[in-house]
């Protein structure tokens, strides 16, 4: 019995985990209202893709990676390129 409610409880953090990973997708990217110039990537959920932008390093929102390839695993279905 213990073991069937360990399952469980994982089960719904993994299913909490990806829903959290869904919405962050679905955030528009926002640069922010700093003036700082950091590469970083977001997901841009019109085109599905992952692309690069300038965050000016304070405000703005989840959707924001430091690389495209953790932008890729955490919004892509299938398994894009790798390069950074």
């Amino acid at each position: 019995m213990t073991n069937l409610a360990l399952l469980l409880l994982m089960l719904l953090g993994v299913a909490s985990f990806s829903q959290g990973n869904e919405d962050i997708c679905s955030l528009p990217i926002e640069v922010g209202p700093c003036r700082s110039r950091i590469r970083a990537w977001g997901f841009n959920p019109k085109t599905g893709q992952c692309i690069n932008f300038v965050y000016g390093g304070c405000g703005g929102n989840a959707n924001r990676f430091k690389h495209r390839r953790a932008c890729e695993r955490a919004c892509l279905k299938s398994s894009p390129s790798t390069k950074d």
